[in-house]
């Protein structure tokens, strides 16, 4: 109900009038302000502006050329306007500017539509923006509604006119747009909403995306699908009124369900795997002087080695081990990696740091140095069928041993405490006998066993100081001063599968910049470590 002055009349009605004559005068001003403007760029050799490169994301690729993981500051990904399906761009003029091939960056009569609207409303409810301008408001400025950064819209939209063809705008605006979800441009937009390319998107998916940069959190279908299917109706009413489909067809697509892919089916994979590319690359890149924010906004490929069906399986198998309670730090134990390996090309095909990598971001498979127990000792055995004085069926006694240290007097023992008496060499591995490791290193020496470890590709051995692994308990029985890495061990066994080569591992097959050049290449080092023959024995053990 109104209120009355002291003269009893009514005060709400005329506060409406003032409001809606200081609409019209506030947008008279601005247009005002802005054809000045307009006219003495039009009229005058004044500067063009250059819009800034957009920030794409960087994309990781696995062997099999599918893209497994992205690094942005803005998820995005560029897309040349001739792949984007020619229904999408009538979709979005129709939309957002029916008359953009005709306005030279402001609608004139897009204005004067507005003013009407806003005097009817007695608010700010509707907007006049072209693309051209929405483009300068997204790139150069901020979304605050001002009077000042409305001046400047229409300057940079006339200047950006000036400066770009219609399709390079539409390009860079299609390009741009934020799609709700921390996703921008239609590429991204498509592959999060969808799962596939723009370029494979139906008419209801098109109208769908085209109806989301209005309001992006309020109609997004994930949040919000009810509004979301409501305003993609819009969309296609609109394209029917402009005659670019028919009413029938807008209809029939009206009809359709969202069909959008499932938030369950987003699931992260590999991301100890591109923590451990991107570690090696923030080195690799700086010697061509890419530094780690570029790496993060101008759209790099990165092609991998990674074999996703053989990561999943890694990943399901870690899963499967059961869970025990958290630590002090929250970090669910007991933790475990796995790393596999191609020995013949040493391309990485499969890497898991930990459980969870929301839980922990340690990379276990690389990161994570650990005693490396009994997994030493085919190094023992190498060394020892590789000097000939030893075969599979050589006999070793399985028994008590003594040896004297500088901290007394040491005993090693089997794991389950019991001898065995005689026993071969093959039978001994198999049965992972410490007693006979600790004779074979003995005989052999530890220096001995530590070069033919070190050839085959451990590179933590500790060989010089006060504590060192130049020792029996070190080398036979993997009591390291340092330890090893998962990653680090699975390479060195790569000599046994490989007829004596030795393959350094690598993750990173090349990395091509936004042109599609390659910048960064990473070949596999090969080197002969041993005989095929002893490859060959120790394989067969």
């Amino acid at each position: 109900m109104a209120s009355n002055n002291s003269n009893g009349k009514p005060i709400k009605k005329k506060s409406g009038i003032f409001k809606k004559l200081f609409i019209l005068f506030t947008i008279l001003i601005a247009i005002f302000s802005g054809f000045i403007v307009a006219f003495y760029l039009v009229t005058t050799n004044t500067d063009i502006v250059d819009l800034p490169p957009p920030k794409v994301a960087t994309v990781f690729f696995d062997n099999n050329n599918k893209e497994f993981s992205r690094l942005y500051l803005e998820n995005r990904l560029e897309v040349p306007l001739q792949k984007i399906p020619d229904i999408m761009l009538k979709a979005i003029i129709n939309v957002e500017d029916r008359r953009f091939y005709e306005h030279f960056g402001i609608d004139l009569q897009g204005i004067a539509r507005a003013i009407k609207a806003d005097i009817i409303s007695g608010d700010f409810e509707e907007g006049a923006s072209t693309i051209t301008q929405q483009l300068a408001r997204n790139v150069l400025l901020t979304h605050k509604k001002t009077v000042s950064r409305k001046v400047q819209e229409i300057i940079l939209a006339i200047k950006i006119e000036r400066r770009y063809s219609k399709d390079e705008i539409l390009e860079r605006y299609l390009n741009q747009i934020f799609f709700g979800h921390g996703v921008y441009g239609v590429e991204a937009a498509s592959r999060f909403y969808f799962a596939k390319s723009v370029s494979e998107l139906e008419l209801h998916q098109i109208a769908l995306l085209i109806g989301i940069p209005k309001n992006p959190n309020g109609y997004s279908p994930f949040s919000h699908p009810e509004r979301s299917k409501a305003r993609r109706s819009v969309v296609l009413r609109v394209m029917a009124k402009q005659g670019t489909i028919t009413p029938e067809e807008a209809a029939f697509y009206k009809a359709k369900p969202l069909d959008i892919v499932t938030r369950n089916s987003k699931k992260k994979r590999a991301s100890y795997f591109r923590d451990y590319i991107l570690s090696i690359l923030k080195d690799k890149l700086k010697e061509i002087g890419i530094n780690e924010e570029t790496l993060y906004t101008r759209g790099y490929k990165i092609h991998t080695t990674l074999d996703m069906s053989a990561q999943i399986a890694a990943e399901e198998a870690i899963a499967s081990f059961k869970r025990g309670k958290p630590d002090k730090n929250g970090i669910t134990q007991p933790q475990l990696a796995l790393v596999a390996i191609d020995p013949h090309t040493g391309h990485i095909k499969a890497m898991v740091g930990g459980r969870d990598y929301n839980n922990t971001q340690l990379n276990r498979a690389a990161q994570a140095y650990r005693q490396p127990g009994s997994t030493i000792k085919p190094f023992v055995y190498t060394a020892a069928i590789d000097s000939r004085q030893y075969t599979p069926t050589s006999i070793i006694i399985d028994e008590e041993l003594s040896f004297k240290t500088p901290n007394g007097i040491w005993k090693p023992r089997n794991y389950d405490n019991n001898f065995r008496g005689e026993i071969s060499l093959q039978a001994a591995l198999e049965k992972s006998v410490n007693t006979v490791a600790i004779k074979l290193a003995n005989e052999l020496g530890a220096s001995r066993i530590v070069t033919y470890a070190k050839k085959m590709g451990l590179t933590s051995i500790i060989t010089r100081g006060k504590l060192n692994d130049v020792n029996l308990s070190a080398m036979a029985l993997g009591g390291f001063t340092k330890g090893v890495t998962p990653l680090e061990l699975a390479a060195a066994y790569t000599p046994l599968a490989n007829q004596g080569i030795s393959t350094n591992p690598i993750a990173i097959l090349e990395v091509k910049d936004s042109n599609g050049q390659t910048i960064f290449q990473e070949k596999t080092s090969k080197k002969i470590v041993l005989s095929e023959a002893t490859a060959y024995i120790m394989t067969d053990m």
